[in-house]
């Protein structure tokens, strides 16, 4: 390859020098890839809540681990939320257990990958009447609900770390050509005279600016709208005993699983029942101010969420619970007692609220 260079001289003469460009250096070694997630199915699945096994159809391997939250969707209207159970890498088996769902329908081609953690959200309640527009100030900004906690981001691939070639050697420069000689300059021509300047007329006298005329005055503010009522919303807890059968004990201590703080007041209003697998397990619930706590009264009396050798089971209404009734601030406590036999390792206790 040539490589030319043009340069003019101070006369106006052109010298053109030509070259050899340097060799290009070898191209730097592609970083290791990272993590990857995103794959596809042809599994037939049918959209609910409940454990779910599919095969993965990427023949690239995957880095699914158990408690990972993930998205198996069919399109944007169709899918369902989900926590990794178990993965193959072998057999691209992946077991998941769904808990929310959106759309509904059965389908062969599924898209899965990552998905964030989402918070609860508030159900919206009906919007007020509207009051009167009037022309006072604005009405204060109502407190904005709080965010749900995001998920984890997947890690980043290590960075690719080829070396630069090294830079070809410049081409020698061409012989310069002669120089011409210049022109003689020829003789400029006399400046004629300039004419007089007239002299500039005088400015007009500016007129009096007028009054600004009075404000009017504020219209009075227009009345606010009733509140809508609130809808019903759920409560999920999971428990999990990490790949073993969850355990409990005579004690509270091996029985308590966690607590939950409500910050509004709540009516429970039924509840549902969701095992990783079929078998038994019973979930006494709990609850005392904050001011009672840690001392703890049971509210599920006689018809506690549990499953008896099944994966699920609901109750609507609240028959044979002491109590539904939460106040705002108040902790609920979830046990697992010994009866039934515990013969499951994850379970996910739903439960339903009235405002």
């Amino acid at each position: 390859m040539k490589l030319t260079i043009t340069e003019q001289n101070q006369i106006g003469k052109v010298a053109i020098r030509t070259g050899i460009a340097g060799a290009q250096g070898v191209q730097g070694e592609a970083g290791i890839l990272g993590s990857k997630y995103d794959s596809t199915s042809s599994t037939s699945l049918t959209i609910g809540v409940g454990v779910f096994v599919l095969t993965v159809d990427t023949l690239a391997v995957l880095s699914y681990t158990p408690g990972q939250p993930i998205v198996v969707a069919n399109d944007s209207t169709n899918y369902m939320e989900a926590i990794v159970d178990a993965y193959n890498d072998g057999t691209k088996q992946l077991d998941f257990t769904a808990f929310v769902t959106v759309g509904s329908g059965t389908y062969t081609a599924w898209d899965i990958n990552l998905g964030g953690a989402a918070g609860i959200q508030g159900i919206q309640g009906i919007q007020g009447v509207q009051g009167t527009t009037g022309a006072g100030t604005q009405g204060s900004t109502g407190t904005q609900g709080s965010t749900g906690i995001q998920g984890t981001d997947g890690s980043q691939g290590t960075t690719g770390a080829g070396t630069q070639g090294s830079t070809g050697t410049q081409g020698s420069t061409g012989i310069q050509g002669t120089t011409g000689s210049q022109g003689t300059t020829g003789a400029q021509g006399t400046t004629g005279t300039q004419g007089t300047t007239g002299t500039q007329g005088s400015t007009g006298i500016q007129g009096t600016t007028g009054s600004q005329g009075t404000t009017g005055t504020t219209g009075s503010q227009g009345t606010t709208g009733i509140q809508g009522i609130t809808g019903q919303r759920t409560l999920n807890f999971v428990i999990d005993g990490g790949g073993t059968l969850i355990t409990s004990g005579s004690a509270e201590a091996a029985q308590s699983k966690g607590y939950i703080e409500l910050t509004t007041a709540a009516n429970i209003a039924g509840w549902n029942i969701y095992a990783n697998v079929s078998g038994s397990i019973g979930v006494d619930v709990y609850t005392a101010s904050y001011t009672d706590f840690p001392t703890m009264t049971m509210i599920s009396g006689t018809n506690k969420p549990r499953v008896d050798s099944a994966q699920k089971n609901t109750l609507s209404g609240i028959a044979g619970w002491t109590s539904g009734v939460i106040a705002g601030g108040n902790t609920l406590q979830f046990r697992v007692n010994t009866s039934p036999v515990i013969t499951v390792d994850r379970v996910t206790v739903v439960l339903k609220l009235d405002a």
